[in-house]
């Protein structure tokens, strides 16, 4: 017998099987309401069946063994066409079903009556249905019941799948949340939020890293109570202030460290309202101590530098060596001059000299080729129109990214030692500029480069390689069960096991190798002209360091992960990407190993696991 074709059947079996009740156990409810509509009815035979593709499967049976029928087959079928009951007194009279094998077989059907199953959609699910194997007719009462109990089936279907839906929803709600910490846990920046009363109610785990303090001893703390009235006080005056504001600031904050030192941090502060109407502030921080002890240091050197330059019996003058205006000068350019230093500041080389300006031009284009050059006697001009003759040298330099001429006026029996003077404080300043340039790329817990010293390395000599054809190599080692290290030791002892590792790392590497962390207890290896073997050679001689080294607490070790340039690499994003796999392979078996990214296993990497 065909199946009876029903509109949308496609909308209709994604309905069915939405209500995730298909091939699952039998249920109390379902069957409490099979066994009412057996009672009622009168019949030997009732079902809760739902109408799948090619197959009718109960839910809930009563006086019949099996568990599903064909669905050509099915009389539920024909019923899931009529919006109301489906009545069939005798189907050996009834010329649709007189040659049914449900009919002429077991289980013998003569008297069949059902009522769809149909869901708030308008989908016809399946039936619940009576079934005897005698002609009959159910009475009015009867009828009603059956239709009463079919819509009981459909509120526990859509129970059923109102449950899994919220389910689902708080399974991705858990995820969600679970990812979002882990973002805010590994970010750089420290995350905090209180609530309107300046009590915290969440810190991220870098900010419990970073003051050394867990999680238990911020929430419910208040600024005054962690900070002290002083600090804590103009801490929460300032949170005020933004919670009135209801706008967005960034500002610079200053708060004490343990070890009693001053931590200084750029912070961006905002005020929000969650659902249920509670006022909250919340902010995130970027630590920048060491930005500003370098910037103090260089400003320091500056004002030694300025100290000493006025103390100079010669005239100083800088000069932009493009415009040739006076930027500085010192005591005794201006005496030289007969200049107050504001008044010389507004003036050009130009108006100080009595040459052409050709030749005035010619010399600074010297300066500016020669890095220094002895300009000898030269004729200038005093405030008061005389005339000064004067031996002078100028040498360049580079002050916040333009070129300035340093100009020193002085005797001939003086200039040699000036000279040297000025050029040992230029050097001095040079080096503390650099010290901060090295600030800049250089990490500030483990000394070895940071995460864009790194970024810059590997783009380098990834165009240096692809351009001439060279070998090149990542390793990439995380520290094997840091957390549980800094939970069982603290964040103070988990600090100087990454020294040390970083220590032992670049100790193992070679000179033209650029060791870096990468994030966290995560570091990584540039490895210039380096294949495939000398990349696992240089992965196990790193891993072996650190396994060797004499550990206080507990032996560390790291897994490691290795890749190589190939023909088929894409860019520097993917050699990062392969060595985190293959660092990940490292650890899923068992860590304290070493894997390339090709998914190849050199023979260094067989060692023991932790």
């Amino acid at each position: 017998m065909a199946m009876t074709p029903h509109p949308d059947e496609a909308a209709r079996l994604l309905a069915v099987h939405s209500c995730g009740v298909l091939d699952t156990s039998p249920e109390a409810q379902y069957d409490g309401i099979a066994r009412l509509a057996s009672v009622i009815c009168g019949t030997p035979i009732a079902l809760v069946s739902l109408v799948d593709r090619d197959r009718q499967w109960f839910k809930a049976r009563v006086g019949l063994e099996a568990t599903e029928t064909p669905r050509a087959s099915s009389f539920c079928d024909h019923a899931l066409a009529s919006p109301g009951l489906t009545e069939i007194p005798d189907a050996l009279e009834d010329a649709r079903f007189r040659d049914n094998p449900l009919v002429t077989g077991g289980p013998g059907i003569r008297f069949y009556a059902g009522v769809p199953l149909t869901d708030p959609g308008g989908f016809a699910l399946g039936t619940l249905c009576v079934i005897d194997r005698v002609p009959r007719e159910l009475t009015a009462v009867q009828r009603d019941a059956l239709e009463t109990l079919a819509g009981q089936v459909v509120v526990l279907l859509q129970t059923r799948r109102r449950v899994a839906e919220l389910e689902q929803a708080q399974a991705r709600l858990v995820t969600e949340q679970e990812r979002f910490r882990a973002f805010m846990d590994n970010s750089p920046a420290v995350a905090f939020m209180k609530d309107d009363g300046g009590r915290f109610v969440y810190v991220n785990e870098t900010l419990t890293r970073r003051f050394g303090m867990p999680a238990e001893a911020w929430l419910g703390k208040t600024d005054v109570e962690l900070w002290g009235p002083e600090v804590g006080g103009a801490l929460r005056q300032t949170d005020l202030d933004i919670l009135a504001s209801g706008e967005t600031h960034s500002l610079y904050e200053t708060v004490p460290t343990p070890d009693g030192e001053s931590s200084h941090w750029h912070v961006f502060k905002f005020p929000f309202t969650d659902a249920t109407g509670q006022h909250f502030l919340a902010g995130m921080a970027v630590d920048r101590t060491a930005e500003r002890r370098a910037e103090e240091a260089v400003r320091a050197s500056e004002e030694k530098f300025r100290t000493v330059v006025n103390g100079l019996a010669e005239g100083v003058l800088l000069i932009d060596a493009v415009s040739k205006a006076v930027l500085e000068s010192n005591f005794a350019a201006c005496r030289l001059f007969g200049y107050a230093a504001a008044e010389l500041a507004t003036r050009t080389l130009y108006d100080l000299c009595t040459h052409d300006r050709a030749s005035l031009g010619a010399n600074c284009e010297r300066v500016r080729l020669l890095g220094r050059y002895s300009v000898g006697r030269r004729r200038y001009r005093h405030r008061d129109g005389t005339t000064l003759d004067l031996e002078l040298s100028a040498s360049l330099l580079h002050q916040s990214g333009r070129q300035v001429i340093d100009i020193v006026f002085r005797d001939v029996s003086e200039a040699m030692r000036i000279e040297e003077r000025l050029h040992l404080y230029q050097l001095r300043l040079e080096r503390a500029n650099e010290q901060l340039r090295q600030l800049a790329v250089t990490d500030g817990l483990t000394g070895v480069k940071n995460r864009a010293a790194f970024d810059a390395r590997l783009a380098e000599s990834y165009e240096r390689a692809t351009r001439h054809g060279q070998a090149l190599s990542v390793v990439l080692l995380d520290v094997d069960h840091f957390k549980a290290f800094n939970d069982t030791f603290g964040h103070p002892a988990g600090d100087e096991v990454l020294k040390a590792v970083a220590a032992t790392v670049a100790g193992a590497a070679r000179s033209t190798d650029t060791v870096a962390r990468y994030g966290g207890e995560e570091f990584v290896l540039v490895l210039p002209d380096t294949d495939y073997a000398g990349a696992m050679v240089m992965a196990e001689r790193c891993r072996q360091a650190v396994a060797e080294a004499k550990w206080q607490s507990r032996p560390i070790t790291v897994s490691v992960g290795v890749s190589t340039l190939t023909p088929e690499t894409a860019d520097v994003a993917e050699m990062v990407r392969e060595a985190d796999e293959a660092l990940y392979r490292s650890k899923q078996a068992g860590r304290n190993r070493v894997n390339h990214g090709s998914g190849a296993v050199g023979l260094h990497a067989l060692t023991r696991a932790t």
